[in-house]
């Protein structure tokens, strides 16, 4: 691994039963870059998430953060350094407000405040309202800002989908998952969840993996693109190099992508 990779997998293998769902896989995401995973329905891409992320365990290959083997490191202590995600299916608590979501997720941080609420003293205090001044702020760059009390299931769904990004930004991840953040919005929330994602790098210091369906997202904000098929990569390459690639247009695209 080269000193400008933040995050590197290399042969990541995950079955279930007979089921060979990723199967020697790489991956390599630089420092401060964005790079997209494409492919079919059912190719792997969210298994590979989970393997990133900590949520399933890799039956072969290792993860490596700033060179560091975090192969076994389960998910609460890889967020706990700094890899972070939100899911394909959006997971808000919707009876709370969009502040108390964003404070709740941001507890691999915050947990001696939250264990230490039953004492209180001046530590916990400044604690939680560093918590909280951290969300607002997060919230206040998404937009956000005039959301903050409202509940969570109130919100439309291109609201909820930047809710669940600011909850994982809030606590200031090195390496940000995303999963299909496109997923249910309209063309407009589309082109404003691109522009969003397109910044994060520069604004918040983090690399990002996406795993998209929206092309023109995945074009517009990708540096790189990878494409798995039956959970084995299929190629690896910069988004104009890869969307012309006949093997990916017979596979998953149908027609070559128009940019």
């Amino acid at each position: 691994m080269t000193t400008e990779q933040l995050l590197a997998a290399h042969g990541l293998a995950k079955r279930f039963g007979g089921l060979v769902a990723v199967d020697g896989v790489d991956l390599a995401v630089p420092a401060g870059q964005i790079v997209g995973i494409i492919g079919p329905n059912g190719a792997g891409k969210t298994t590979l998430l989970n393997l990133l992320s900590g949520a399933l365990r890799a039956d072969e290959g290792t993860i490596l953060l700033d060179g560091a083997d975090i192969t076994r490191r389960n998910a609460a202590q890889r967020a706990a350094l700094g890899l972070r995600r939100t899911f394909q299916n959006i997971r808000l608590f919707g009876g709370m407000s969009v502040l108390e979501n964003v404070v709740v997720g941001m507890h691999a941080q915050t947990r001696g405040w939250i264990a230490g609420g039953i004492v209180g003293g001046p530590r916990v205090a400044r604690a939680e309202q560093d918590a909280f001044d951290t969300a607002l702020a997060v919230l206040d760059a998404l937009d956000l800002g005039t959301r903050v009390d409202h509940l969570a299931g109130s919100l439309s769904y291109g609201e909820q989908r930047r809710v669940e990004i600011a909850r994982a930004l809030a606590s200031s991840p090195r390496i940000l998952l995303l999963d299909e953040p496109a997923a249910g919005l309209n063309s407009a929330e589309k082109r404003a969840a691109a522009e969003l994602i397109r910044t994060l790098p520069e604004r918040y210091g983090l690399s990002v993996v996406l795993v998209e369906h929206d092309m023109d997202l995945v074009t517009h904000t990708c540096a790189t693109v990878s494409v798995i098929e039956y959970g084995r990569p299929l190629c690896a390459g910069r988004p104009a190099e890869v969307l012309s690639d006949q093997r990916v247009i017979d596979a998953y695209l149908g027609t070559a992508v128009a940019r």
